[in-house]
């Protein structure tokens, strides 16, 4: 499972417990109205690809080396990302100290991708398996300022 390198510092530290993914797009729908309109909407995915149980590894983005092992506690679909309920309390399972801070950093994710941005969503509680002690890891501040794993 792919974490930016700070939520990734969250989930070793035990402040993020949970992670919210878009549901994947696998179909199109067409209805034929009365008068003759026809309209079109996305399907989504039923079952989420990530199972209560199963344990995953945690890797600080697309092609790097996991860091530690989560294990999946609890799955849950929602309509839309605007109607997750205690909007505080997933903030912090989340690993962000408030609800705009999350929204925000949702928007920066995916307001390129109507379908993403408004769609269904995958709520994924999870706990911390084990730190990965095979790589000797270490999270450095780029001069840009953003924040990477690096051996």
């Amino acid at each position: 499972m792919q974490f930016t390198p700070d939520m990734v510092t969250a989930i070793l530290a035990g402040r993020k417990t949970r992670t919210t993914r878009p549901q994947r797009i696998v179909g199109v729908r067409t209805v034929l109205h009365e008068m003759g309109e026809v309209s079109w909407h996305d399907v989504y995915e039923e079952t989420c690809s990530y199972k209560v149980g199963h344990d995953y590894a945690v890797c600080p983005g697309r092609g790097k080396r996991q860091v530690a092992r989560i294990l999946i506690q609890k799955v849950v679909s929602y309509p839309f990302f605007e109607g997750i309920p205690g909007r505080e309390e997933h903030a912090r399972k989340e690993g962000f100290a408030n609800w705009p801070t999350f929204h925000d950093k949702w928007w920066d994710l995916y307001h390129n991708d109507e379908a993403r941005l408004l769609g269904p969503v995958w709520v994924i509680d999870f706990e911390l398996r084990l730190p990965s002690i095979r790589y000797n890891l270490q999270l450095i501040e780029r001069s840009d300022g953003t924040l990477e794993w690096v051996e």
